[in-house]
């Protein structure tokens, strides 16, 4: 019958879990198939994810990981994890969907609790532009696109203010 979606995030913040005592029982998101449905599967798209321990995110459920920031997690995914157009610190058990990257993200002050984009990000205009984005908006509620090209991670850096001249 094909694969059921049973959890679609886009522009989520997940941040800071951490699990005393039994590791095996804690991610930031652990999303774990029921005995009736193993086919069940996990979206998600435009994410940040940080700062989590033991790992980011846990699967027993199938996941597919678009466009998001994995980082400063303890592991930063375990089971059938599929990634592309994301950001990913530390991990080797997941499936390499295409165009990831392993460079700091530069967050604006990420101990302080502020995920948001720094100036000159590799996040910044490099995810993979799709259709729902048309009219979303980040979870800031700004655009989810800004120059033409989505930025990984849930939020969309936002675009210097000013004037440019141009003097010949």
């Amino acid at each position: 019958q094909g694969t059921a979606l049973r959890l679609l995030l886009r522009n989520t913040l997940v941040i800071g879990n951490a699990v005393d005592g039994n590791q095996d029982l804690g991610a930031g998101l652990w999303a774990r198939a029921s005995v009736q449905d193993r086919s069940a599967r996990v979206m998600l798209e435009n994410c940040t994810v940080a700062g989590n321990l033991p790992e980011g995110l846990r699967g027993s459920s199938d996941m597919d990981v678009t466009n998001s920031i994995l980082w400063n997690n303890g592991m930063d995914s375990t089971g059938t994890v599929t990634i592309a157009y994301s950001i990913i610190e530390n991990s080797s058990d997941y499936i390499d969907g295409g165009e990831n990257l392993s460079d700091d993200p530069l967050f604006v002050d990420a101990p302080g609790g502020n995920y948001r984009l720094q100036r000159g990000s590799p996040a910044i205009d490099t995810g993979l532009n799709q259709p729902w984005m048309a009219d979303a908006t980040d979870l800031d509620g700004l655009p989810r696109v800004m120059k033409g090209t989505v930025d990984r991670g849930c939020y969309e850096a936002i675009p210097p203010a000013g004037s440019l001249f141009f003097i010949r």
